[in-house]
């Protein structure tokens, strides 16, 4: 029974450690997240900026703006507006589009 135990109090520290999470979720929501440049990663001699480092390991997972001219990113959503046009790429049902 000793096995048993240790892992029910396992379990406990897992459970309260993401009910900790979860409430910093709810609280900050899209904020969590962490965001870089992509300057600040290319004067970095190609490095994240450590202080993005940790927030990324805990995260995992990163923004990076500025990757991508704003031209270039609103004639890419273009071609991808009419190739999905063309090719009928949406669904008949205006009710199974979600919002773009």
């Amino acid at each position: 029974m000793v096995e048993r135990e240790n892992v029910v109090k396992l379990w406990e520290k897992v459970e309260k450690k993401l009910d900790e999470e979860l409430e910093e979720i709810r609280r900050k929501g899209n904020k969590l997240i962490p965001e870089t440049r992509l300057e600040d990663i290319l004067s970095n001699g190609g490095k994240l900026p450590e202080e993005v480092v940790e927030q990324v390991r805990k995260r995992g997972v990163l923004i990076v703006r500025n990757t991508i001219p704003k031209d270039e990113a609103e004639k890419m959503l273009d071609d991808l507006m009419n190739y999905i046009t063309v090719n009928n790429g949406f669904p008949k049902d205006p009710k199974k589009v979600s919002a773009i």
